[in-house]
């Protein structure tokens, strides 16, 4: 439907009747754009439904719209004085979580003085939040989660009144209604499985801190994916036996029929499980973990002389700067903020994403090492920092790691892509085929170069 110049319009069908039915949800109610807008931003107003099927594009549009309104100054009628609400003397949040009738007066004050009180009520409810994740050792990234930022929307749209359930009805009922979900959850995918199949992944997690492994055991399909089992060993098995029973298992609680294909990552302990598995279930494919083969393809390359040399150098520069917080202050400084990007002990892709983050900041780096911030740092760490101030103001360091980056970051993106969901084997091979032409292309087409790698 298209009527006048907003563009929610197309979201809406007019009924015979006058009202608007929602595309999304056929939600049908009395009343124009404006409260139709509030159906598909999901904020509350009056009798208007929140619509749960709205996309999320679209809903983010919605939310921005009324973002512009409130930035408009409201036309009001002279008033012969301020109306102060509750809300005016402390915080609180009302239903909609703002004071904009906190304070009113004619025209344009009016938004001023009501942006004034809702930026007061929101630093103070920014505050208690702080101090809540302090005191309770959350962390911040809690504030990134969607779920958490959907909470925080509900309880808004619920207004006054709410208040959270104590930790003894979280540890009993509602842990055991999620529980029941799940439940529900896995059947619903399990019911899939007899018609289209699905998969078995495995890989042995080592818990280097308590000293003991665990083999893992998922399944997934184009529902998605679910955990299975574990099984606890006191170090990794080095022979098949123990593998395949374990995996031999999983097959039989699903179903041999229903299951068809096994995905490892590529120790021999797996290869010899598979192998055996093959003859056991002739109906059952085995795959390598492509995400784990690139990586092994990754740490080929990082035993190269040339290349090891140059890893050795980028790993000292981050250990040296983030174990100093002299160093690492200055280095904010002169990053303005920018993070370099520590290597991971389980991935060697993260060892070249540690060297791409120290070649972005070169120019940085080298003004740094060239300040008087860092002569500072000189004098209290003498040889060390004097060490990283030659690695950085080397020609020869920052025209190798260019090199080497140009070489594998194409290896590096298949990674990625392979790393997530929904990639498929003919998206693998495509993404390798490419990343070989990326290589070719970057060494001129001078075979002896790229084969190097």
């Amino acid at each position: 439907m298209h009527k006048g110049k907003d563009i929610f319009w197309r979201h809406a069908q007019l009924k015979e009747d006058g009202k608007l039915a929602c595309n999304f949800c056929g939600e049908q109610y009395t009343g124009g754009i404006t409260r139709f807008k509030y159906h598909l931003a999901g904020l509350l107003c009056h009798d208007v439904a929140i619509c749960h099927q709205v996309p999320d594009n679209v809903k983010q549009m919605a939310l921005k719209a009324f973002e512009g309104m409130n930035e408009k100054p409201t036309k009001k009628g002279k008033m012969s004085s301020y109306r102060i609400s509750s809300s005016a003397s402390g915080p609180h949040l009302g239903s909609s979580g703002s004071t904009s009738n906190s304070l009113t007066k004619e025209g344009g004050q009016l938004q001023t003085i009501s942006n004034m009180f809702r930026k007061q009520e929101k630093d103070n409810i920014d505050r208690l939040l702080f101090k809540a994740m302090v005191m309770n050792n959350l962390p911040f990234n809690l504030l990134r989660s969607n779920d958490f930022k959907n909470f925080v929307v509900v309880v808004s749209q619920h207004g006054p009144g709410y208040f959270p359930p104590s930790s003894e009805t979280a540890r009993k009922r509602l842990l055991d209604d999620a529980r029941k979900e799940v439940d529900v959850y896995i059947e619903e995918m399990k019911s899939t499985w007899e018609h289209y199949g699905c998969t078995i992944m495995s890989d042995i997690w080592k818990d280097t801190i308590r000293s003991r492994s665990y083999i893992n055991l998922l399944v997934s399909c184009p529902t998605g994916t679910i955990f299975w089992k574990a099984k606890h060993v006191e170090k990794v098995p080095k022979n098949a036996e123990l593998i395949t029973e374990f995996l031999s298992s999983a097959i039989e609680e699903i179903g041999p029929k229903n299951v068809i294909q096994i995905v490892t990552d590529n120790g021999s302990n797996y290869r010899k499980a598979k192998l055996i598995l093959e003859e056991r279930y002739s109906n059952i494919f085995t795959t390598s973990c492509a995400a784990h083969c690139i990586d092994l393809m990754l740490e080929d390359i990082d035993t190269l002389e040339n290349v090891a040399s140059i890893m050795t150098k980028a790993r000292q520069i981050v250990k040296f700067i983030y174990n100093k917080q002299q160093a690492l202050d200055v280095m904010r400084t002169y990053t303005k903020g920018a993070e370099l990007k520590r290597p991971g002990a389980t991935r060697f892709a993260s060892h070249f994403i540690c060297l791409h983050s120290i070649l972005k900041q070169e120019e940085n780096l080298r003004f740094m090492v060239a300040s008087n911030d860092w002569r500072l740092v000189e004098e209290v760490e003498k040889d060390h920092a004097r060490d990283i101030t030659h690695l950085i103001q080397n020609e020869d360091f920052w025209n190798m790691g260019k090199e080497i980056i140009m070489f594998v970051e194409p290896l590096v993106k298949v990674l990625k892509m392979v790393d997530g969901e929904g990639s498929t084997m003919g998206y693998l091979y495509e993404a390798l085929d490419r990343a070989k032409e990326a290589i070719k292309a970057a060494s001129k087409d001078k075979k002896e170069k790229y084969m190097s790698y």
